[in-house]
Parts: C-alpha cells; sequence; structure tokens
C-alpha cells in the first residue's frame, strides 16, 4: 500500500469553489489521477542536530519520510576514531515528515 497511479484520486467536496457566476460544483465522487508521477529519487540525510542535554537528535532529510520505515539500529553517530551506534533509541515523532527527532 502506497502512492500509486491506482490510489491516486481527487475528491472536490460540493460547494468548495464557484464559476464566475456564483455557481457551485457538486461533488461527483473521487476522479483518478489523470497524470502520475511516481518518486523514484532517493532522500538524502541534509542535517542533523545533537542535543546531548536532552538527550536527542533531530535529522532533517531532503523529502518526507515514512517514520515506520526508519531503522535506528543502522545509524551511528561519529567523531574522529570514536562512533557510537543507536541500539536503544525511540523515535519520537510518528507522523510523516521531514525531520525526524529521536530520543537518545
Amino acid at each position: 500500500s502506497g502512492v500509486s497511479e491506482e490510489t491516486s484520486q481527487c475528491v472536490l467536496l460540493s460547494g468548495s469553489v464557484q464559476d464566475m457566476a456564483g455557481n457551485p460544483n457538486v461533488n461527483d465522487g473521487p476522479i483518478p489521477s489523470q497524470y502520475f508521477y511516481g518518486d523514484d529519487v532517493s532522500p538524502d540525510l541534509l542535517e542533523f542536530a545533537l542535543d546531548r542535554d536532552g538527550p536527542s537528535l533531530t535529522l532533517t532529510f531532503s523529502e518526507v519520510m515514512s517514520p515506520s520505515t526508519v531503522n535506528l539500529q543502522t545509524l551511528t553517530l561519529s567523531s574522529g576514531l570514536h562512533a557510537v551506534s543507536l541500539t536503544s533509541s525511540v523515535l519520537i515523532n510518528l507522523e510523516p515528515s521531514h525531520i525526524l527527532a529521536v530520543n537518545l
């Protein structure tokens, strides 16, 4: 289940817009997409912010991410020769967003 040509449609509720004569639109149900352009661009991590007092980590991506697909065990913070894996971290925000927050 994802966004696809088969699942993309638009519903405009009756009375949402009017023409120049003041006639409102009438809802005839969902309309399928006439054109559909799939997403084939991989997301990039643009920046991160580490709050050691929190402690928390904020990750900013180039596009909206689905939190359910995030595998925090694959994320490592490093500084020179030292590296720390986030094995016991918890994702804070559970809604799709281009910014993901993690409790460390």
